[in-house]
C-alpha cells in the first residue's frame, strides 16, 4: 500500500489501574515519580512534532492505562491542533471518566473530530453493562473508536453478548489469545469470526520482511526509533538525528512473524485491511457507500478465468457494508462471467467503457446504453487490413454504443495513429476514446467511467465523496482522481499509483 505517515508513541508509564491476571503491568506500582517523567518525555515529543511539522498521524500504545491521568488528553489534544496531523488516538482499558476527560481535551484545545480510541474490554475487571455504558458515552460525544477483546474461548458467550449489544457502526475486534496451549478449534474460530469478520488475519502467519513495512513507526519515551512495536533493532534516535531521515530510513527487522495487529497492519501487502487506511493504527474501518471495481487486473488477473475464492470472499464480506458495482471497459456479460463467484452482491456498474450502466432500484434492475455516432465506421471497416486491426462493435436492439479498435501490434507508432485519425475523422473526435496499449476503445460522448458513477451516483442519490473505486490502468486514472478514496490494484503504473489514495502491492 502507499505510505502513510503513522507514529506509534510508547512512554515510560508501567502501570494500569486493572489487576488482570495475566498481565505484567497489573503489578507495577504508580509512582508520581515515575508519572512525572513519562509527563515530561511525552511533551518532549510532542514539542519535537511541533518543530519537525510532521505530518500524519499518532496513536499511544502504552505499557499501561495512559487515559486516566490528565496529561495524556493535554498531549493529544496539543497534537490535535496542529494543521498537519490529521488524527490522534490512544489505546485504553476505557476506564477513564469520558466526559471529564473530553473536557480537559477540550480545554486544552483539542479537535475531536481527529480523536480516534481504541478501546479493550477486560472481562475480570468490568461487566458487560459498564464497558457498553462508556461505549455509548463516548458515541454522544461523537468520539470515533474501536473495541475489542482477546479470544479467550470460555469467555466466547460474553463476548457475543458485547457485540450484540454494541451499536452495528463500532467496528468489535477479537485478537488471538497467546498461551492458549492449543489451537482453536473450528467452532472456536466461527464464534470468533461472526464477532470480528477479520478474525482470520489473526490465525494467519504473517512472515515478517522489511522490505513490506509501511512508513510507520514506534517511538519510546527516550525517542529510539523501531520499525515496529515489536522488532528490537533500532533504527535511531529522534533527538540525535535528522527526524526526517529517520522516517525514511530503511527497515531493520530480524522477527520471523508480524504476530499482532499493530504489527500487520502496517505492512505494505495488507489490502484486506484497505478500508481502515489510510491510517490503520486506529483500527477503525471506514466503509463508503458504493465501491466500484475495474476488472480484469484488478478483480481477475492475467491467467486468471474468473475471481478467485479469496478475493471472493473478500468481496462478499465488503458487500455487508458498501454496494458492489464493477466500473469495467468489458461488456456486461463478459464482466459478470469473471465475476460469477459474487455475481448476487453485484448491484450494477459501468460496463464498456460507459456505453452501458445498470443499478438496482429496490426489486428491479434499471439499464441504460448511450447510442455512439459512427458515421466513419464503414471508412475504418475498409482501413483494417492497412492499419493491421480488427473491429469489435457492442450492439443492443441494432445500436452501437462502443466499438473497439484491436491493432495486431503490440506498439502502435505516433505517426501511423495520426495518419489513421486523419482518415477516419480528421481531428474531430465527436466522441470518446481511450487509448490503452493496442486498443482504441469508442464511446458516445461524455460517456467512460467517471461519466457512468457519477450517473448511476445521481440515480442512487450518492456524492462522489461517498464512492472508492479500485482501478489498475490509464483508462481508470479519470475515476480514481475524482473520487474521494482511490486504490491502485498491484501491477499499476507509477502514474496510476500517484493518482490513487493508496495502492496495494497484492490483491488478496
Amino acid at each position: 500500500m502507499s505510505e502513510v505517515r503513522q507514529i506509534y508513541y510508547r512512554g515510560s508509564l508501567k502501570f494500569c489501574n486493572y489487576s488482570c491476571s495475566y498481565c505484567p503491568f497489573s503489578k507495577g506500582k504508580r509512582s508520581e515519580r515515575q508519572l512525572e517523567q513519562d509527563e515530561k518525555e511525552l511533551f518532549r515529543f510532542v514539542e519535537l512534532l511541533q518543530e519537525k511539522e510532521f505530518r500524519g498521524a499518532v496513536q499511544i500504545v502504552p505499557y499501561g492505562e495512559a487515559l486516566i491521568h490528565k496529561y495524556y488528553w493535554e498531549a493529544l489534544a496539543k497534537l490535535s491542533k496542529l494543521p498537519n496531523i490529521e488524527a490522534v488516538g490512544a489505546q485504553s482499558n476505557f476506564s477513564f471518566p469520558v466526559s471529564q476527560m473530553l473536557q480537559v481535551f477540550e480545554q486544552a484545545g483539542g479537535q475531536k473530530e481527529k480523536l480516534r480510541l481504541w478501546g479493550t474490554f477486560h472481562p475480570e475487571m468490568v461487566s458487560v453493562e459498564k464497558f457498553l455504558s462508556q461505549c455509548q458515552t463516548l458515541q454522544r460525544e461523537e468520539v470515533l473508536f474501536c473495541v475489542g477483546a482477546v479470544g479467550v474461548p470460555k469467555e466466547a458467550s460474553l463476548l457475543q453478548t458485547l457485540r450484540r449489544e454494541l451499536d452495528s457502526s463500532v467496528y468489535m475486534w477479537i485478537n488471538k489469545m497467546d498461551g492458549l496451549g492449543r489451537n482453536y478449534t473450528e467452532e472456536e474460530k466461527k464464534t470468533f469470526c461472526e464477532i470480528d469478520e477479520y478474525f482470520e488475519l489473526e490465525l494467519r502467519h504473517h512472515k515478517a520482511n522489511p522490505q513490506r513495512c509501511g512508513s510507520a513507526t514506534l517511538i519510546d519515551a527516550k525517542g529510539d526509533m523501531y520499525s515496529c512495536n515489536l522488532c528490537r533493532q533500532k533504527i535511531g534516535n529522534i533527538y540525535a538525528k535528522d527526524f526526517e531521515d529517520l522516517l525514511n530510513a530503511e527497515r531493520i527487522c530480524k522477527r520471523k512473524e508480524c504476530d499482532c495487529y499493530i504489527s500487520y497492519s502496517n505492512r505494505k501487502d495488507m489490502e484486506e485491511l484497505v478500508f481502515f487506511h489510510p491510517y490503520p493504527a486506529f483500527r477503525i474501518p471506514f466503509y463508503r457507500r458504493a465501491v466500484f471495481f475495474d476488472v480484469d487486473g484488478t478483480l481477475v488477473f492475467e491467467g486468471e478465468k474468473e475471481i478467485n475464492e479469496r478475493r471472493a470472499t473478500w468481496l462478499r464480506r465488503l458487500a455487508g457494508h458498501s454496494n458492489i458495482y464493477l466500473a469495467t471497459s468489458l461488456p456486461f456479460e463478459d464482466a459478470m462471467k469473471k465475476v460469477r463467484p459474487v455475481a448476487d452482491v453485484i448491484c450494477g456498474g459501468v460496463f464498456a467503457g460507459g456505453g452501458r450502466l445498470r443499478w438496482k432500484e429496490q426489486a428491479e434492475t434499471k439499464e441504460c446504453f448511450f447510442p455512439l455516432e459512427v458515421k466513419w465506421l464503414k471508412r475504418a471497416e475498409e482501413l483494417q487490413k492497412e492499419f493491421g486491426f480488427r473491429i469489435r462493435k457492442y450492439t443492443r436492439k441494432n445500436v452501437i454504443y462502443k466499438v473497439v479498435f484491436s491493432f495486431f501490434s503490440e506498439q502502435i507508432l505516433e505517426e501511423e495513429q495520426q495518419l489513421l485519425e486523419n482518415e477516419l475523422w480528421g481531428g474531430n473526435l465527436d466522441f470518446h476514446i481511450v487509448k490503452e496499449e493496442n486498443k482504441w476503445e469508442i464511446t458516445a460522448k461524455e460517456t467512460g467511467k467517471l461519466a457512468g458513477i457519477r450517473h448511476i451516483c445521481e440515480m442512487k442519490g450518492m456524492t462522489l465523496r461517498e464512492v472508492a473505486v479500485f482501478g489498475n490502468s490509464e483508462a481508470d486514472l479519470e475515476m480514481m482522481k475524482a473520487v474521494s478514496f482511490s486504490v491502485a490494484a498491484k501491477g499499476s503504473s507509477e502514474q496510476v499509483k500517484k493518482a490513487a489514495t493508496i495502492h496495494v502491492e497484492g490483491m488478496l
